[in-house]
């Protein structure tokens, strides 16, 4: 390496840019092997095991690879500069000359491809490695930059100096195009890092819990149900369950004691575990024809040998204020105002309205797009004018996508997925998951890793989940305004 440096500061025409450009490459998927053996074999990290045991084995030979062209672009040189000795008068001269240009542009081509191939593995790392070494994949990130920038000059000048200039052009144009788009993402990568480590020192973002929001709601709802009451009508909601599930119990105990709080009843049907297809049916019929209830509900999942499609379209829409049915969803996504949005997004809705967030000329990335919640929410985000970006598990770059958010809708069904490496300053997130792991209720959301970078986050339990009860209440109370 001394060696190295010496001669690139002397006077010699080689080791030169490329060959400096290699290096930097080489120390970069170097660093990528460092954060992934510091990762390896911890368990905090053992989901991601074995791609960062091939991002070991990689990141290694990528650095050798460019380690050894180096030399390779010291030797394509010599040539080169050789050609550029014949007498121009020489016969013969200017075909040795563009034989040699050819071979000097090819080396520093080369970097730029290995390089490239490297980029994965850094976005990779941001996401996987360990957090203790996340600056030194901004560095490496920085260099695999450096290193494709010092590359494409390379090809640059010689590619000028060549006679041949379709070939000239499609060099030009790999080139071009490596750079582009290698550039990009370790921007990305190097901004991720920044952002991170910046954010340290920030303030803790403004916690927004949904009770306040229920509290609202039910002062709103109660003075609509003693205008109701004036009339001798008490909003009711149906309840069909099949069995008795205990979180269906528990919901049902925490619906019960919302609806009374506002001046309107619940009434549960309980049919057993061996009840028929055309039993429910007929019960849904029932209350669906029934004038005093205003709303129907059927607790899932039904039992297998039930027909869950054919039972929920048997709800009226006007009734079908939990949106079970196909008419109300047909009703959200033609944005006509008819209908019931499905509670979880409307929830949502809700939240953002208490707390004045304006979707209107926002970017609003959504995880998730289930017909629950992800896509009725894309809707009700479109109704409000936002540029919505639903994402999925087939995303590219899912962090990159929720970083370009200003405001992320975590609803993907997957415990703390959405962590310091997905999110940035400035944002807003909305985490409507539930989910379980060893540490018992959680959301969607790594809270404790966001709560220090972003402006506003809610919290799991205590937030989305809180408002959906009331939401459902807000339906049956408009049903039995329009009966």
């Amino acid at each position: 390496m001394e060696k190295f440096i010496e001669d690139l500061a002397s006077a010699k025409p080689a080791p030169g840019g490329g060959g400096a450009s290699a290096l930097i490459g080489s120390l970069s998927a170097a660093l990528c092997s460092m954060v992934a053996n510091l990762t390896t074999g911890k368990k905090k990290y053992a989901a991601y095991q074995e791609e960062i045991e091939k991002i070991i084995e990689e990141a290694g030979a990528v650095s050798k690879r460019l380690y050894c062209l180096i030399q390779a672009d010291a030797e394509v040189f010599e040539p080169l500069a050789a050609a550029y000795g014949i007498p121009k008068e020489e016969p013969g001269r200017d075909a040795v000359l563009e034989e040699a240009l050819k071979k000097a542009a090819s080396v520093p081509l080369e970097i730029m491809k290995v390089t490239d191939a490297m980029i994965p593995m850094l976005e990779a790392l941001l996401v996987k490695g360990s957090r203790l070494a996340v600056s030194d994949v901004g560095v490496a990130a920085s260099a695999a930059k450096a290193a494709l920038e010092g590359a494409v000059m390379n090809v640059y000048i010689n590619t000028k100096l060549m006679k041949d200039r379709e070939y000239a052009s499609k060099l030009n144009q790999e080139a071009d195009e490596i750079l582009k788009s290698g550039r990009g993402r370790c921007t990305a990568v190097y901004e991720a890092v920044a952002d991170q480590i910046a954010a340290k020192e920030e303030t803790d973002a403004s916690e927004l819990r949904g009770m306040p929001v229920v509290k609202k709601l039910l002062a709103g709802l109660k003075e609509e149900t003693e205008s109701l009451a004036e009339r001798g009508i008490v909003p009711k909601l149906s309840v069909i369950r099949v069995g008795a599930r205990e979180d269906d119990l528990s919901y049902e105990r925490g619906l019960k004691k919302r609806f009374e709080a506002a001046g309107a009843v619940t009434e549960t049907i309980e049919l057993p575990p061996s009840v028929t297809q055309e039993e429910i049916e007929a019960k849904v019929k029932e209350l669906d024809a029934d004038a005093g209830v205003h709303g129907i509900m059927v607790f899932r999942p039904l039992p297998r040998n039930l027909s869950e499609q054919k039972i929920k379209n048997l709800i009226s829409p006007r009734k079908d204020v939990d949106c079970m049915g196909d008419q109300n969803y047909a009703h959200l996504f033609a944005q006509d105002g008819e209908g019931y949005p499905p509670c979880t997004p409307q929830a949502v809705i809700e939240m953002l309205d208490y707390y004045d967030i304006d979707l209107e000329g926002k970017r609003v990335v959504i995880a998730g797009r289930s017909m629950v919640v992800g896509k009725p929410l894309a809707m009700l985000a479109l109704k409000r004018n936002a540029t919505v970006t639903v994402c999925h598990t087939k995303t590219k770059n899912l962090a990159q996508e929720c970083k370009n958010a200003d405001i992320i809708f975590a609803c993907a069904g997957v415990a703390r997925m959405i962590n310091e490496n997905f999110v940035r300053g400035g944002q807003i997130v909305i985490d409507v998951g539930i989910n379980m792991d060893e540490n018992g209720l959680c959301g969607d959301v790594d809270y404790e890793s966001v709560r220090h970078i972003v402006d506003s986050v809610t919290p799991v339990p205590g937030g989305v989940g809180t408002v959906t009860t009331s939401v459902l209440l807000k339906h049956t109370i408009l049903s039995a305004l329009k009966s």
